[in-house]
């Protein structure tokens, strides 16, 4: 029962349904589930169950948090209840899937509890732009959703995180009707970065179209060339020419003007983080701050990240991204998993987990999305996969000997 109440916690973080429930105001359900949770959490604990709690990607969490609480001190009166509400939320998710997910049949629900609910929001974004056309015929549009995705580049970047997923369950399920489904929320995940033309967010999700096609254990070599040369061609034909349509945005100048707003504004953005990693390199700024400094999003999570927490949070960012890779790099042990086994699960999991951390830290150099819930998810997974590489492990060893 307590696994179910996580599962749809973690539906409703990524779904936001006081989006479209006003009575039930922004956070207040989601807050009865991470309520819930806590409290089912401490009684987990008191059973006096073996958890491994101590593994390096939670030990850098844990102080990456910690590192944030500081840096939250000098402006801790106004953003206080955002920052416990973020940081609770993070370790919850954190530490709730490592003492839960102890099967690849658990890892998977959790996928679908946050695949489903990206789909509706890719959907929505279809839905919403089409709306505005209806409306506003002649006018140039660029799509969101809502919520934490109401922006075009916020939702291109859940797309990419979530394409993996749903590309590994198409490549790993065999029930016709499900491959279709899935194969429809691909489209979905196309057409709507498509209709948001964000230019490093369709550049990002070709990169994680690409590695999920080369990493495919069910695509023999000679197709996957194909379909990587068939994937490359169709960028060439849409994507480009998408990209570039991104002048119409801008005055019609050209996407490579250096006085194009968006490639300018960045520009700017990021030497004001420079000057501010400079005043505070230690303590950083706090939470939300940096348009104290300048008018504008970093859009960037790294110098967001350097920015609000200071080197220190920095480098502990990087280094819980580093253990991420490595647990998911424990995977290859099993890479002649026999197909359908609990292994290939597994392997799809380590694969999919990987292609969407790619994804993000690539997207990441263009969008700031480090309070993106899917990515400290897929940071969780990243210490099940480590476990359950393990336990295959050792059963391989307990059937050999």
């Amino acid at each position: 029962m307590f696994y179910n109440i996580y599962i749809t916690y973690i539906v409703l973080l990524v779904f936001q349904p006081g989006i479209f429930w006003k009575d039930l105001s922004p956070y207040r359900l989601v807050l009865v589930f991470a309520i819930a949770n806590i409290f089912l959490f401490i009684l987990y604990l008191l059973q006096q169950r073996k958890v491994k709690l101590n593994d390096s990607i939670g030990k850098c969490l844990f102080i990456f948090v910690i590192i944030r609480f500081i840096s939250n001190i000098r402006v801790w009166l106004i953003y206080s209840w955002n920052s416990i509400y973020e940081s609770t939320t993070v370790l919850l998710i954190y530490f709730i899937t490592v003492c839960y997910i102890d099967k690849i049949s658990k890892a998977k629900t959790m996928i679908l509890a946050f695949i489903l609910p990206g789909i509706f929001i890719g959907s929505y974004g279809i839905y919403d732009y089409y709306q505005w056309k209806i409306h506003f015929p002649d006018s140039i549009l660029r799509t969101g959703a809502y919520g934490m995705y109401a922006n075009a580049n916020d939702l291109t970047h859940l797309m990419i995180l979530i394409f993996p997923f749903v590309f590994k369950e198409f490549e790993s399920r065999k029930n016709i009707i499900l491959k279709s489904i899935l194969l429809i929320s691909m489209g979905v995940i196309f057409y709507s970065s498509y209709l948001a033309v964000s230019r490093g967010g369709l550049l990002g999700l070709s990169i994680v179209v690409t590695l999920s096609v080369i990493s495919s254990k069910s695509i023999k070599k000679g197709k996957k060339t194909i379909l990587i040369f068939v994937i490359l061609s169709l960028a060439m034909v849409f994507i480009i020419p998408r990209m570039l349509q991104r002048a119409e945005y801008q005055d019609h100048r050209s996407l490579t003007d250096i006085s194009d707003r968006s490639i300018q504004g960045r520009r700017d953005v990021w030497w004001a983080a420079r000057q501010v990693i400079k005043q505070h390199p230690i303590l950083g700024i706090g939470d939300n701050q940096f348009s104290e400094y300048f008018p504008r999003d970093a859009h960037n999570v790294y110098y967001v990240v350097a920015t609000e927490k200071g080197l220190p949070g920095f480098f502990v960012f990087l280094l819980m991204i580093f253990y991420c890779f490595k647990a998911l790099l424990k995977a290859r042990s099993l890479k002649d998993a026999r197909k359908s086994s609990e292994e290939y699960h597994i392997l799809m999991l380590a694969q999919a987990t990987g292609i969407s951390l790619i994804g993000f830290l690539w997207h990441g150099l263009f969008a700031n999305k480090e309070k993106e819930l899917v990515f400290y998810m897929c940071i969780a997974l990243c210490s099940v996969v480590s476990r359950l590489v393990d336990k295959a492990l050792e059963k391989r060893k307990e059937v050999e000997a």
